[in-house]
């Protein structure tokens, strides 16, 4: 067995000892949770199994649970998760439900303490508290945010209808943006994403439209300054045209100066012999051949 991290172990026994407080046995009307929901969130706040995926997450638990005791069958999951039938396996499928752990909306919120930004126009302090965790919280997660109301509401004590409307707020403002809409069948939250470009990162203010104008026009006069390529191939196309219309008259001419004059050129007889057409007999024809017969309709 290779040597064990005892800074991860130790955050891996608070995680079990956390989980197993918090757990709660699903009962009629409250929504499912994984008997496991506690400990994968706190192992997957950890930098070193965060950036991994589930799979390898889970071969790096194993080592570490089996130092641990394992059970009589000898599996060290079952031991530490007897409330699981399948404790690594429900960590598997965990872990990827996880969109970001709760490490990260406290780094987020500690960031927004030290660094809060702010919006050109805010509705009150607690719109931009709300803005500056959000913001804060994109930066540190790859991929899209969620922004659900409960959670949001006990972390800036509000009410979740206020973080409802900070959410239209943002997106109608262009600093949110919706990723995805949530089903609630599902149970599903929706997904955002912060407009980043939007804030000058280093004071916290949000970029006038006007500047974002100026750095859109310097982007455009670098874009106009480069040499078209486009042009030059269209003029390439149109010179080898050109050239292309001068070889085929050119093989035109010397066609007509090599072929015989219309006197002198065979007449090309057709493929096929058309059928003559009936001959129509004179009157004169009709009698001569009635007298020659004449002596055959005699009785």
């Amino acid at each position: 067995m290779s040597k064990l991290d005892p800074e991860l172990d130790q955050c891996l026994r608070e995680a079990r000892d956390r989980n197993e407080q918090r757990y709660t046995p699903p009962a009629y009307g409250q929504p499912y949770r994984s008997p496991l929901f506690e400990f994968v969130r706190s192992a997957k706040a950890h930098p070193r199994l965060g950036r991994n995926d589930a799979v390898t997450a889970a071969q790096i638990v194993d080592g570490h649970l089996a130092s641990w005791g394992q059970s009589e069958g000898g599996d060290p999951w079952a031991a530490q998760f007897p409330n699981s039938d399948d404790p690594r396996t429900e960590f598997i499928d965990t872990w990827d439900k996880i969109k970001w752990p709760r490490a990260s909306l406290e780094l987020a919120l500690q960031s927004a303490t030290i660094r809060p930004l702010k919006p050109l126009i805010s509705y009150s302090s607690t719109y931009e508290r709300f803005v500056s965790v959000a913001g804060h919280l994109q930066r540190s997660v790859d991929g899209p945010i969620l922004l659900p109301c409960l959670k949001f509401a006990s972390l800036l004590n509000c009410d979740p209808k206020s973080i409802s409307r900070y959410r239209q707020l943002g997106v109608k403002s262009g600093i949110l943006h919706y990723h995805r809409r949530g089903r609630k069948i599902q149970r599903e939250a929706d997904e955002f994403k912060f407009a980043m470009e939007k804030f000058n990162w280093e004071t916290g203010n949000e970029i006038a439209s006007d500047n974002l104008k100026v750095c859109l026009a310097s982007n455009a006069s670098n874009l106009s300054a480069m040499p078209n390529r486009c042009t030059d191939l269209q003029e390439t196309e149109r010179k080898k045209e050109k050239n292309d219309c001068h070889d085929s008259q050119e093989s035109e001419d010397k066609k007509e100066l090599h072929e015989p004059p219309p006197s002198e050129r065979a007449v090309r007889t057709p493929k096929f012999a058309l059928s003559p057409k009936p001959k129509i007999p004179t009157t004169a024809e009709l009698e001569e051949e009635l007298r020659k017969t004449a002596h055959h309709l005699r009785f």
